[in-house]
């Protein structure tokens, strides 16, 4: 875009396609006037292809406005912007059913590696004891 003026009228444009409350709007410049709209960790942008506008959007707990790469949906575009927020959503929530899984598989692998030594429980399960003293012995 070539002013400010035009990436906040489109800007406030995506602002009204989106719905849910606490969206904000970003205008900046660099080599040319963008726009994105943000909600938490959640932004939005357009982008154009072939004469078209879509919109993607990213998500990203560390960097705000930015996006996280295991969240990222590809190879779709979106001609709504809540339609991207809706795919962005369902690869966010299938990536944290994955990490559960994986979270679950490591917890039976460690139990299994303390399984030899059943006659004892697992060392954080252990009721935590004081040393003894040390005794004093003459020469």
């Amino acid at each position: 875009m070539d002013t400010k003026a035009e990436a906040t009228v489109a800007g406030k444009t995506l602002l009204r396609q989106l719905k849910g409350k606490g969206w904000k709007l970003d205008v900046w410049e660099n080599l040319g006037w963008h726009y994105r709209a943000r909600n938490g960790a959640l932004t939005v942008w357009p982008y154009a292809h072939r004469g078209l506008i879509y919109y993607d959007c990213l998500f990203s707990l560390i960097h705000p406005g930015s996006g996280d790469g295991r969240y990222m949906e590809r190879g779709r575009r979106h001609l709504e912007p809540d339609k991207a927020v809706k795919a962005q959503l369902a690869c966010i929530r299938a990536s944290l059913k994955q990490q559960k899984a994986e979270i679950v598989e490591t917890e039976v692998a460690l139990l299994k590696l303390e399984a030899p030594y059943a006659s004892k429980p697992p060392a954080r399960l252990r009721k935590k004891t004081r040393p003894c003293p040390p005794t004093l012995t003459s020469r």
